[in-house]
């Protein structure tokens, strides 16, 4: 295993750290974190108007923001789990 290849895992352990952390906080925030989670769920990556086009090939800023939005879902998915076990889903 290369020093990348650890360090790589070391940030996605951390990042799902934050993730369990941000998603209790949330799951227990009171009232709005329900409405956050819903929000959360339903944001859109699409840029607005079809303004950018990005070809054939995504370049790095809509992987990027690709990324961005897959980890907005997975934190809505986790602070409605908890909310769920604990009967406030």
């Amino acid at each position: 295993m290369t020093i990348s290849e650890v360090d790589a895992e070391r940030l996605e352990a951390r990042l799902d750290a934050h993730r369990e952390v941000l998603a209790l906080l949330v799951a227990y925030a009171g009232d709005g974190s329900k409405e956050l989670t819903e929000r959360l769920s339903r944001r859109d990556a699409t840029p607005a108007h079809h303004a950018e086009d990005p070809g054939a090939v995504p370049d790095r800023a809509f992987a990027i923001e690709a990324a961005f939005e897959q980890e907005l879902h997975m934190i809505a998915k986790q602070i409605a789990r908890i909310r769920e076990a604990s009967g406030k889903g």
